[in-house]
């Protein structure tokens, strides 16, 4: 992939995650992921990333939505 290609990926997870669409978030994934985060265990391999439930779960925790956006983000990309 390219760099373009690559932050429009990222772009749309923000896009999917503002919009509270756990299914467009996942979407994009790979089954082999490792997402890491704040809560314990910290690191999430595979299906449990991929958790629509728990993501939908977490969604509603949040009384007016979830922003995320990368301002800067930098790639490194191989191959």
């Amino acid at each position: 992939m390219s760099e373009k290609e690559v932050l429009s990926v990222i772009r749309g997870q923000e896009d999917a995650i503002a919009k509270g669409d756990a299914r467009a978030n996942v979407d994009a994934m790979d089954p082999d992921v490792v997402i890491f985060d704040l809560p314990p265990p910290l690191a999430y391999r595979g299906e449990q990333a991929r958790d629509i439930e728990g993501i939908n779960a977490w969604f509603a925790t949040w009384r007016n939505g979830v922003t995320v956006h990368m301002t800067d983000p930098r790639l490194m990309i191989d191959g």
